[in-house]
């Protein structure tokens, strides 16, 4: 895919919506198939992942953020190469994003909420997904599968689990 924002001739691969079962082989066709032994990725590339948040309740959101953030900086040490201080996928425990998550309402959230966090919850009002991105441009498709297994479990633990109210 063309991107107009991409330095020295970079490009940009989108797959379609596909189930986190397949990923694997998806990322073999892709990474080690496809792409020419010579494509390098720079220090700027970065392996966005989109994970499905249709059926999630919308006011399990700030439950989803929180969760993430108890695990952000373990998931920071995974990625490795330096993202915790790449200006493109900022941490949410340094900025404010997840001060006001109980109190503004799910929908000023997400449209408030900045597209360079590292967990970014932006498009979940577009796509229906949250987004993850921290991961490096990498070719490793064992790292990035247990990457999306990560993801895909944090979303499916807030999904089953049921919102407890103290009263």
């Amino acid at each position: 895919k063309d991107d107009g924002s991409l330095r020295n001739n970079g490009a940009e691969w989108v797959t379609k919506p596909i189930s986190a079962m397949i990923a694997r082989a998806a990322l073999t066709d892709l990474l080690v198939n496809s792409l020419d032994n010579t494509c390098c990725f720079s220090p700027r590339t970065s392996v966005h992942v989109h994970v499905n948040c249709c059926d999630l309740d919308v006011n399990k959101v700030p439950y989803l953020a929180t969760l993430y953030v108890l695990f952000e900086k373990l998931l920071y040490r995974f990625a490795g190469r330096g993202r915790m201080k790449n200006i493109f996928c900022v941490p949410i425990q340094e900025t404010e994003e997840l001060d006001s998550a109980f109190r503004v309402g799910v929908n000023n959230l997400v449209s408030q909420w900045s597209k360079y966090t590292g967990f970014n919850l932006h498009p979940l009002a577009e796509l229906g997904t949250v987004e993850a991105r921290h991961m490096h441009g990498t070719r490793d498709v064992d790292k990035l599968v247990v990457w999306i297994d990560l993801l895909t479990r944090m979303v499916d633990y807030v999904h089953n689990t049921p919102i407890v109210t103290g009263k």
